[in-house]
């Protein structure tokens, strides 16, 4: 996990990646590679779509449930296409349906 510390006399201030994200709109997921691929982690600005992470990390709600249906399966299918050919690293773009019904566009570095 990236940190990064800084120091000025006796002060020191420690970030993680995790905090450093949370300021701005990118949300950081980890979720694990099974079906509805549940989420193990989710930064608290998911809120910036009208989900609190509780929903998330208690099994209420799976990625998968958020992900648009017509792009479900093509992600899925691409997901299982890069593991496959053993690519570690990708992007996608997509579209999630926010809390309340609305669509947005996001695009996901994994």
């Amino acid at each position: 996990m990236l940190s990064i510390v800084v120091s000025k006399g006796r002060n020191t201030l420690e970030f993680s990646d995790e905090e450093l994200f949370e300021q701005g709109p990118v949300i950081l997921f980890t979720w694990q590679l099974t079906p509805g691929w549940p989420v193990l982690k989710v930064t608290n600005n998911i809120q910036q779509f009208g989900y609190e992470p509780a929903e998330f990390l208690s099994k209420k709600l799976f990625y998968t449930d958020i992900v648009h249906s017509e792009d479900l399966g093509l992600i899925i299918n691409e997901m299982k296409a890069f593991l496959e050919n053993d690519i570690i690293y990708f992007e996608q773009d997509y579209r999630i349906i926010t809390k309340n019904g609305d669509v947005r566009w996001v695009y996901e570095k994994t």
